[in-house]
């Protein structure tokens, strides 16, 4: 027992020592790139370690000549199994759909192959753990919405994904952040001619290609891929971003062989009211459409899209590309968050700002009008005073003039006394009456 233990404490010191010398390796890479420029193919820069994938490293880069910024996968040529440059004419005969990342540049660099990508956001595994991996059913409906348009290209181009997981659809950056983009085309494989529109034969015994968590039941049982498995795929991804996990997560099993049987074993021993439970009828229904495909059928994209629409209207959702994470900055009263969160509530064309800033414009446009016309009567009304108060002094003079002073001789005084003088009968009409009630004194 205390041998046992010494060794377990030597394998953990091991551990946490070569964990160390990483993070060592890894900031000191990012210290001599930022000394020394590194460059792929003359114009690609590197700048700084993004992550690691299954058989690449990936690095942030930005092009020195136009200024886009790309992400760049590094494989060893000295490799056991090399897919970069497989994956990179996958994505060449992909370009063009909107859920394809453009394909920058390929080939070989020094010891390595490159590929060079659109430097693309956060994937739905990450975005699922900041939301505490727990997602809306608004979420999840915008989301499969996504998905299934994604493999329905990608099944038009005579190509199943044969790898559908989270980690491998990643939304974009800027005003492309409600975009779903896939990715890893490693696996990938050509179900169908392209000229002829042949089909690929029916195989059996196969090996298990893609993760086991989302692979469907007839690639557990070693038959050939197909897009009818690649939909399957989805529906499991589906029930886990609504649960949170799937059943035949977390088996102990002594290898990979063993711990394929077991989840084999659950995926067909679980039936689907189990498996969906708690979750609208519409999840089953398109898993359990999905398993009955045939080998060579073709899917009903819009069918299977329809089924969620319908759900998602009936829930009373709107489609406003809100999903979970673009609340959290709300929940949690942080709005510099933000800044750390693709933002995909943004205007549909620039057009959109120009009409905002105009309307803006108008606005103080109006108001700067409305207070010089305020100015302007306020002028105004001074200029009335000011006329009215000249017109009482001329109406003052007028009458003076037209008093007539008399001497009126009574007693010892005499007295001198004004008096108003009316006008002849020709005038008496044209003459205001408080003219004729005026007497000065």
């Amino acid at each position: 027992m205390l041998y046992r233990k010494t060794i377990t404490k030597k394998k953990q010191k091991k551990q946490k020592n070569s964990n160390f010398l990483i993070k060592i390796k890894s900031h000191l890479n990012s210290y001599i790139m930022n000394i020394i420029e590194i460059r792929v193919a003359g114009r690609f820069k590197l700048c700084g370690r993004i992550g690691t994938g299954s058989f690449c490293d990936i690095y942030q880069g930005i092009n020195v000549h136009s200024g886009v910024e790309v992400a760049i996968k590094f494989e060893d040529t000295k490799s056991k199994y090399p897919q970069l440059l497989y994956e990179a004419k996958i994505l060449q005969n992909l370009q063009g759909g909107t859920c394809i990342p453009t394909l920058h540049w390929c080939g070989p660099e020094n010891e390595f192959n490159v590929l060079v990508i659109d430097l693309l956001g956060p994937n739905i595994e990450e975005l699922f753990n900041r939301c505490n991996r727990k997602f809306s059913l608004k979420t999840v409906l915008m989301i499969v919405d996504q998905l299934i348009t994604n493999m329905e290209y990608i099944h038009s181009k005579n190509y199943i994904h044969r790898d559908i997981k989270p980690e491998n659809f990643l939304f974009g950056l800027g005003k492309q952040s409600h975009n779903l983009y896939t990715i890893d085309f490693g696996l990938s494989k050509r179900f169908r001619d392209s000229k002829t529109q042949e089909h690929i034969p029916y195989r059996e015994k196969k090996p298990l290609i893609g993760t086991a968590r989302y692979a469907s039941i007839n690639t557990h049982k070693g038959i050939e891929q197909s897009r009818r498995d690649d939909m399957e795929s989805i529906g499991y991804l589906l029930v886990y971003l609504m649960k949170g996990r799937l059943p035949w997560q977390g088996i102990n099993a002594k290898n990979k062989d063993e711990k394929y049987i077991k989840i084999k074993d659950q995926k067909l021993g679980i039936p689907l009211k189990e498996l969906c439970a708690d979750l609208p009828i519409e999840f089953a229904n398109f898993i359990n459409y999905c398993r009955g495909l045939n080998f060579d059928e073709k899917p009903n994209y819009r069918l299977s899209k329809k089924w969620f629409k319908e759900l998602f209207y009936k829930e009373g959702y709107e489609y406003d590309n809100v999903f979970d994470w673009i609340l959290i900055p709300l929940r949690n009263n942080h709005p510099s968050i933000f800044t750390c969160l693709p933002l995909t509530i943004d205007f549909e064309d620039e057009e959109k700002e120009e009409t905002i800033r105009e309307q803006k414009l108008a606005g103080e446009k109006n108001k700067q009008e409305n207070e010089e016309n305020q100015e302007g009567r306020e002028e105004g009304s001074k200029n009335e005073e000011e006329n009215y108060r000249i017109m009482e002094q001329n109406n003052k003079m007028i009458l003076s003039q037209r008093h007539k002073v008399t001497n009126i001789k009574g007693g010892e005084n005499n007295t001198a006394r004004r008096m108003y003088t009316e006008p002849p009968n020709s005038l008496k009409n044209n003459q205001n009456k408080k003219e004729k009630e005026c007497v000065i004194f």
